[in-house]
């Protein structure tokens, strides 16, 4: 093998490396698994999952800047999931230079928001929105300063609906992040979500089959006997 084909397999190993899409991780809780991709599992406890998330840069552009993210929920077997979750966020932020030529005259202001729609697949292979939305969590904060400086937004949600049991359930996030001025970044130091779980009910037992067989035969014998009387009540007659 040649020098010249060498060096393209290693470009193209390159470009498949840099290309590759980000491997989804799954923590482990007590009742419930959750999978997620595009933020980092840090702990859990219970039923309860922290992550943290990656830097997002402020571009000068005045407008919030808005993301999206699937968490997949999975619980244990003998377990049900009932729709109800809530959550606390942490983010930090810190301001940039703002390279206009004049001063920033006015206020700064740090905002963050998050929610989370809480939903129930239509069948085992359907995706997000191809499902029932069962509730809601949101929660958010912002904080207005007078000078250039860093800091933290710190918020905790609301309580979902809880509307049923069930074995997967989606949570959608979406968050909005915002500095004015415009130049910065924000870092999701810690995403705390819990989700309530309870004992799956327990299916109707069946009977083993000889003891269907037993029962069935019993039916028979009783119809055969009952048969009997009535054409000896009708000859008696």
């Amino acid at each position: 093998m040649n020098k010249t084909i060498l060096k393209l397999l290693s470009a193209a190993a390159l470009v498949a490396t840099v290309a590759a899409p980000a491997v989804a991780a799954t923590a482990h809780g007590r009742d419930v698994d959750v999978t997620i991709e595009g933020f980092t599992p840090v702990s859990s406890t219970g039923n309860t999952f922290t992550f943290s998330g990656g830097r997002y840069d402020e571009d000068g552009i005045p407008s919030n800047t808005s993301y999206k993210q699937l968490f997949l929920i999975d619980a244990h077997a003998g377990k049900a999931l009932t729709g109800k979750m809530s959550f606390t966020m942490d983010v930090e932020y810190e301001f940039g230079t703002d390279p206009n030529p004049w001063p920033h005259t006015g206020n700064y202001s740090a905002y963050a928001r998050a929610s989370f729609d809480v939903l129930s697949p239509n069948c085992g292979t359907c995706g997000p929105f191809d499902a029932e939305l069962l509730g809601n969590a949101q929660g958010a904060n912002t904080t207005i300063i007078t000078s250039p400086t860093n800091g933290k937004l710190s918020f905790a949600s609301n309580a979902s609906a809880a509307s049923g049991s069930y074995d997967r359930l989606f949570a959608y996030m979406f968050y909005d992040m915002a500095l004015d001025p415009a130049y910065g970044s924000f870092n999701i130091t810690a995403l705390t979500v819990s989700f309530e779980a309870v004992d799956a009910a327990s299916p109707v037992p069946e009977l083993p089959p000889f003891a269907m067989m037993g029962a069935g035969l019993a039916a028979l014998g009783l119809c055969a006997r009952y048969k009997g009387r009535k054409k000896t009540a009708a000859i008696a007659a």
